[in-house]
This record gives structure tokens, C-alpha cells and sequence, in this order.
């Protein structure tokens, strides 16, 4: 075991073995905690190229679900506001898998604790890299999303806008304005990336 992640003899990380039975919560915890370590703290061990296909699924490695009170709305809103494209609908309005350049994200309904942000409450926010900020902005206050902050240009070589979408979701819009180093601004890089 490397940091409480199973190893397999030859060193990598072991499969994740399916439970007959619904464990505890500490073992369901313990075990969603050795999964996140072993997604953010070995990122190796998670490797695109060695993912299978499947169309019935977006091909990003990090897919958010967003819960919406309605589902078609959102689609209808995120594709004419943000720009995004439906890839897949799954019944009438349970949920909808959207692209975005090579990223994704997942609409899905209010269903038992699946619920949207309450108003006041940030629990999150998206980052989706775009080309344009300031067009990408116009585009989505033409379209009703409320704007929290205007585009603005960062120390990290960014120019960032952020907005949120009628559901109460947050989302920070990014274009790159030149390749920084993290330690120009005050970061430190980790793992040689």
C-alpha cells in the first residue's frame, strides 16, 4: 500500500473491487478517500490513453453534474448563453451530456438530495477555457446570465470573467493571454507539470 492505495505486484494501482454488499459508511468514506488520492495524488495512475471508448459517455477524464430544475431549460440556456452543444439526451428531461471544446459537463434533474444551489450558498464553480472572454461575456449577458465579475486580466496570464447561470450555478470563463510560470506569480509547480 502507497499512501492507502492497493498496489498491484507490478506497481500500479489495484482495480477498484465491486462490493455484493453495501459497506459501512467509514468503509464507503475510506474508500472514496483512497480513490481521490489516488485520481489527484497519482494522476499517472489515471491516464487518458488507457481509458476505453464509450460513446455513451463524454470522453473528458472530469465531467461535472450539475443539477437543474429543469433539464431542457438548462440546455436550451447553456447552449445559447455559454455556447455549449448537446452530445446526448437522456429521456425527456432527466439528463444531458454537453460539450465544450474537448471538456464536458452533465445536466441532470432534481431528484431525492440532487438538488440546484440554494441562493447565497456557493458550493462550486466551473472553469471552461475560452477563446475570446470579453465576446464570450457579451454572448452570456445577452442571454440573461448574470455577470459577478467583468472580464479581467490576472497576474497568471489569464483574462477571466465570471457569471452564473439562471440555476444559481457558478462558472468562470478563461482565456489565455500568454504561458506563465507558477512561480512568477507566486506558485509553487509540483510533479515536473
Amino acid at each position: 500500500m502507497d499512501g492507502g492505495i492497493p498496489r498491484e505486484p507490478d506497481g500500479h494501482a489495484a482495480p477498484v473491487r465491486r462490493h455484493t454488499h453495501a459497506p459501512e459508511r467509514p468503509a464507503v468514506r475510506e474508500h472514496a478517500v483512497d480513490l481521490l488520492e489516488a485520481i489527484v495524488l497519482h494522476p499517472a495512475e489515471c491516464r487518458v490513453d488507457r481509458l476505453k471508448a464509450n460513446r455513451s459517455i463524454p470522453s473528458a477524464t472530469v465531467i461535472p453534474v450539475l443539477i437543474y430544475p429543469d433539464v431542457r431549460e438548462a440546455v436550451e440556456w447553456l447552449t445559447q448563453a455559454f455556447g455549449f452543444a448537446e452530445r446526448v439526451q437522456i429521456g425527456d428531461s432527466h439528463r444531458s451530456q454537453l460539450r465544450f471544446g474537448d471538456g464536458a459537463v452533465i445536466a441532470a434533474d432534481v431528484r431525492h438530495e440532487q438538488r440546484p444551489p440554494r441562493p447565497g450558498e456557493v458550493t462550486h464553480s466551473v472553469l471552461v477555457r475560452v477563446e475570446d472572454a470579453d465576446a464570450h461575456c457579451e454572448r452570456a449577458r445577452g442571454h440573461g446570465a448574470k455577470i459577478l465579475m467583468e472580464p479581467s486580466d490576472f497576474e497568471y496570464g489569464e483574462r477571466q470573467y465570471a457569471a452564473e447561470d439562471p440555476a444559481g450555478h457558478r462558472w468562470t470563463f478563461s482565456e489565455t493571454l500568454r504561458d506563465v510560470a507558477p512561480e512568477e506569480w507566486g506558485g509553487i509547480s509540483v510533479g515536473g507539470s
